[in-house]
């Protein structure tokens, strides 16, 4: 499975991500899927409400999120955007999906993981499989005006 991502919003991601140097953030990646690929064409930063510490541990605000929600074809069958991932950040850590970050998945998609730390930026895919919880490395490949690059 691979993220196609303009260059513009990876930037958008990462520099949120390096404006919380030591709290967890998070954001929505709106755009298509198909069974090969995501495409997001908008990332949507949403507000950190977790109550544990923050510097682990992320909630995206469910108001902010449901925004986002209604605007995708999960509840608009008119829509032609869906909620393709979910950014997050590791201010401390490798961006590798922890335990937490695992069992928390909830739908199939991307999950796109930056340490503002390392300055790397991965991502991983979830098939919605409760009973195997298992997120693959996916490939980001950036799209400029038309060209493709690996981030």
């Amino acid at each position: 499975m691979k993220l196609n991502v303009t260059k513009d919003i990876l930037e958008a991601m990462i520099n949120y991500g390096d404006n919380s140097p030591e709290l967890e953030v998070c954001g929505a990646l709106v755009g298509k899927s198909d069974e090969s690929s995501y495409t997001c064409t908008e990332f949507i930063p949403l507000t950190n409400r977790s109550n544990k510490n923050k510097a682990v541990h992320y909630i995206p605000d469910q108001n902010e999120f449901f925004d986002v929600l209604k605007r995708t074809s999960h509840f608009d069958s008119n829509s032609n955007l869906d909620l393709v991932g979910i950014f997050h950040t590791h201010p401390h850590h490798a961006p590798i999906p922890s335990e937490t970050d695992i069992l928390g998945a909830g739908y199939a998609g991307i999950y796109v993981i930056y340490s503002p730390k390392l300055k790397e930026i991965k991502s991983y895919y979830y098939d919605g499989q409760e009973n195997t919880r298992f997120f693959s490395p996916s490939n980001i490949l950036t799209i400029n005006r038309g060209q493709t690059h690996d981030a």
